[in-house]
């Protein structure tokens, strides 16, 4: 018969119940709040692309134009709908404003910097006197860029850094190209 030491399966079994109390007590806190970390960045960051896409899509409606030939009812339903997409636009426009600091701390670096100074930058649009097809417009063009930045084909890196360079570039000349503030500066 097999003669079994008792010492060796004792402090096998010691040994084992102490590595388990050890992670179960130090290690997996951490682990479990880690986790939790990345998940609220990932379903930030999926809240953000949803939030860009629905101030792209009343920004596309805005951009477009009513032909001449459309019925008088028909032109002032469309009117009424650009109103409303219009209102919507601003709503969204205004919860990414309201929640800027967590939607910029979801990226690292110049992302980060980007997306904080998109969020200002279409914030300053909607309040500017600028009319509101050119705020669509803007907006638009500056959402397009970003939704690349943030989503675009992870093997594309020179597509993404392209798409950083154009949103620096558009932010930039937004910022300094207010036509309203311009005439202003002329009557002071």
């Amino acid at each position: 018969m097999a003669n079994i030491n008792w010492d060796t399966v004792a402090t096998s079994v010691a040994a084992a119940v102490f590595t388990t109390l050890a992670i179960e007590y130090t290690a997996k806190p951490w682990l479990e709040a880690r986790k939790d970390r990345i998940l609220e960045g990932m379903r930030g960051r999926r809240e953000l692309l949803a939030t860009i896409i629905k101030i792209a899509l009343p920004a596309a409606f805005l951009t477009e134009h009513l032909p001449p030939s459309t019925p008088a009812d028909m032109r002032q339903r469309l009117l009424e709908g650009r109103r409303q997409q219009y209102e919507v636009m601003r709503d969204q426009i205004q919860h990414l404003f309201e929640n800027t600091g967590r939607y910029g701390g979801l990226y690292p670096g110049p992302v980060r910097d980007l997306v904080i100074r998109y969020i200002l930058c279409i914030q300053g649009l909607a309040w500017s006197r600028r009319t509101q097809n050119d705020q669509a417009r803007i907006v638009r063009a500056l959402t397009a860029e970003l939704a690349l930045v943030l989503d675009g084909p992870r093997r594309h890196a020179p597509a993404r850094l392209r798409a950083m360079r154009e949103l620096d570039k558009l932010i930039r000349e937004t910022e300094t190209d207010d036509p309203a503030d311009r005439h202003e500066a002329l009557r002071t």
